[in-house]
């Protein structure tokens, strides 16, 4: 099959004509990619971010069921379109994030989990094929086209924001960056935030546009623009730029 990625021994990302196709273990499904997203971390990884990785690249996608082994419920008939997961834990018996019965704990904790086409798994979405652990895998409705389902990953990362439960009612709340990210953060804040307590700010009035409502405070950045320390309780930044670490969050630990 065809795959993007860097094989052991090259120095530079390409497109592979001869990947093997990857066989699922007990547990697992073999999932074809219909869709793929490309990330921000996969074009970091690409310049050089996590300079060891060998393999393809994408952990981004909706697909669709091949074959599912062990899938004794029935819940993964071949076809089902499916997004994943893409953090995949150990589950060992000596694990205490995978042992300890809490399912956030195990699939953000584990100590030993890979994280598909990222960190010590070498076989992406950017590919035809590629398997993850039932566990792993939810079923998209029919109502969700597959252009909405790719999203799925980096808007599970924005509300993974909320389950951390660190935002109380009536805290005043920042988002920094424009990005797809930083939308997406404002987008799920949007439903958990009281009205006129969450501000967007970036450098790109256009992008900042796309969100309409009116929950939303916008600023926009430029030479000119203050913005006092202490306007806010919650700070989330969703941009690469370090400054704003300086400007948002350092103070309050100085």
């Amino acid at each position: 099959m065809r795959g993007y990625g860097r094989a052991v021994g090259d120095t530079a990302f390409h497109l592979q004509q001869d990947v093997p196709v990857p066989k699922p273990n007990q547990g697992e499904a073999l999932v074809r990619v219909l869709l793929a997203g490309i990330c921000a971390t996969d074009l970091e990884i690409v310049k050089g971010y996590k300079a060891g990785f060998h393999g393809i690249l994408g952990h981004e996608f909706v697909g669709t069921v091949v074959s599912a082994n062990g899938d004794s419920s029935g819940a993964f008939p071949t076809g089902t379109r499916v997004v994943g997961e893409i953090n995949i834990c150990c589950s060992r018996v000596d694990c205490r994030a995978c042992q300890s019965g809490d399912l956030v704990l195990k699939r953000n904790h584990c100590e030993n989990r890979k994280v598909l086409g990222i960190f010590n798994h070498n076989q992406g979405a950017f590919s035809e094929y590629l398997t993850l652990p039932l566990e792993n895998l939810h079923v998209v409705p029919d109502k969700i086209s597959s252009r909405i389902a790719a999203f799925t990953e980096p808007f599970a990362a924005a509300c993974r924001i909320i389950e951390q439960n660190l935002i109380q009612p009536g805290d005043k709340v920042a988002v920094i960056g424009d990005g797809r990210l930083g939308l997406l953060i404002a987008l799920v804040f949007c439903l958990t935030c009281e009205e006129n307590n969450l501000t967007l700010i970036g450098k790109h009035e256009e992008k900042m546009n796309i969100l309409e409502s009116n929950q939303i405070k916008k600023i926009v950045l430029d030479d000119d623009t203050k913005i006092a320390s202490d306007s806010f309780d919650i700070v989330i930044v969703a941009t690469g730029n370090i400054v704003v670490l300086y400007i948002f969050v350092y103070p309050f630990y100085t």
